[in-house]
């Protein structure tokens, strides 16, 4: 329980619906009331909000990743049937997105946001889970991409991160997260192998995604109670939602990916 996204007060900001969430962080982010600082400005010691941190613009040169992490849903033809989903790797984003992808709007261009006034208006919603697991888990399949995946083109992997590799657990784990200490969001950029360019993303935390969104969430829904969470998410968009399920090996019981 004592983790980064919980002992800086992280919680606070992830479970909060949103719409009537105040912060104490007073002239943190002058562009949105709703930016908090993450568990990586924490690392980085920075005073207020990067300008760089916001939907549509590209914040780390040497990533190849080109997820925008947020897609506009629509759900019918009225105008009040607009919403965003944040996206979340590490958080069910693979279930999410096989189910709702018959309501992503093609036709709209990728969201340009920075402020709250530019998404007046639009209701935007995420799951989260809980940080632990999701970070034990986003590096478990660092590791595993690392160790036993295809051979890495050379040079898309960074040396301090290659050299990992070569280290037992759980040393392997503590060097790699005094790395991420270290690096904070920029540990990205050690990896930029076009097979997986996404890879690391999975790593920052929840609270750093959720800054992308300069607006109140209408909802936030947990993958660790999932199928409660999709229920009321279909009621807030008007929609009927199936959850997907994983296939898993017999006897076991499926969950969302």
């Amino acid at each position: 329980e004592d983790f980064w996204e919980k002992r800086s007060g992280q919680t606070v900001a992830v479970s909060a619906r949103g719409v009537d969430f105040e912060h104490a962080h007073t002239g943190w982010c002058s562009r949105s009331r709703f930016v908090v600082p993450s568990q990586e400005d924490i690392f980085t010691r920075a005073d207020h909000c990067s300008d760089r941190h916001v939907l549509g613009v590209k914040e780390f040169s040497a990533s190849r990743c080109a997820n925008n992490y947020g897609r506009l849903l629509r759900t019918c033809a009225s105008s009040n049937c607009s919403f965003y989903w944040m996206e979340i790797p590490s958080s069910g984003s693979s279930s999410m997105e096989a189910m709702l992808h018959n309501f992503f709007d093609a036709d709209a261009p990728p969201l340009n946001a920075s402020s709250t006034e530019e998404v007046e208006g639009l209701r935007a919603f995420a799951f989260v889970r809980h940080p632990v697991a999701r970070f034990v888990g986003a590096y478990q399949r660092t590791v595993q991409y690392l160790t036993q995946g295809p051979p890495s083109r050379p040079g898309c992997v960074a040396p301090e991160l290659q050299n990992l590799t070569s280290l037992m657990e759980p040393e392997r784990f503590r060097r790699f997260v005094e790395l991420f200490v270290e690096r904070g969001p920029g540990i990205v950029e050690l990896y930029s192998c076009p097979e997986t360019p996404c890879l690391l993303f999975g790593l920052l935390s929840q609270v750093w995604f959720l800054n992308l969104w300069p607006g109140p969430l209408s909802f936030i829904g947990h993958v660790e109670s999932f199928g409660e969470g999709v229920q009321e998410l279909a009621g807030l968009i008007g929609a009927e939602l199936r959850v997907p399920m994983k296939k898993r090996r017999k006897g076991m019981r499926p969950r969302p990916t």
